[in-house]
């Protein structure tokens, strides 16, 4: 247990040192991890907007069925014609069935519309996380380009202060090479 936590312990130093030496690599690898999760989370939002308009399809079809039903019923018990009453009540048992029915297919509809809301308010928020995660990038390039401009410009200085101290090269001349170093 003691090597194993010894091991374990060496291996997050060396991964967390690694992580510091090249947090730019590291962003990108989160901002690609991201990416994909995005990926994913749309491809289960068309799965949920197929369940969607099935689960609509069926209730519409569901409805336009109960809707004849009940006409049908109306009809035969309107029609002045007692000989075929009986068959209202073949019909009225199909109506209970299909209002059954009804029930279950909007309660279908009601979850996958909760689902797709879900899955789109989670989409947004991953599109937001992405793209900070890209400014925060991109503002991190800046400032190390900014702080490798800073370096070359301190190591200039210190080169032409050691020239000076030598008296081997005269001022101007030192000025002439950090214009142009400034200039490239």
């Amino acid at each position: 247990d003691k090597v194993k936590t010894l091991l374990s312990a060496s291996f997050h130093d060396m991964i967390d040192k690694a992580l510091k030496k090249d947090p730019i690599k590291t962003l990108n690898q989160y901002l690609r991890e991201h990416e994909d999760a995005l990926e994913e989370m749309r491809s289960d939002r068309a799965v949920a907007l197929g369940a969607l308009k099935t689960a609509t399809r069926k209730v519409i079809e569901t409805q336009d069925l109960i809707a004849r039903i009940e006409s049908e019923i109306e009809a035969v018990l309107t029609d002045d014609d007692a000989s075929n009453d009986y068959l209202a009540e073949n019909l009225a048992q199909d109506l209970v069935g299909q209002e059954e029915k009804l029930h279950v297919y909007n309660q279908a509809y009601e979850s996958a519309l909760r689902s797709n809301r879900a899955l789109q308010l989670a989409d947004g928020k991953m599109q937001g996380r992405i793209t900070s995660l890209r400014n925060q990038i991109e503002l991190l390039k800046a400032i190390k380009f900014e702080a490798d401009i800073k370096k070359m410009s301190a190591d200039k200085l210190i080169n032409s202060a050691r020239m000076i101290s030598s008296g081997t090269t005269s001022v101007e001349a030192i000025a002439e090479d950090i214009k142009r170093q400034r200039d490239n």
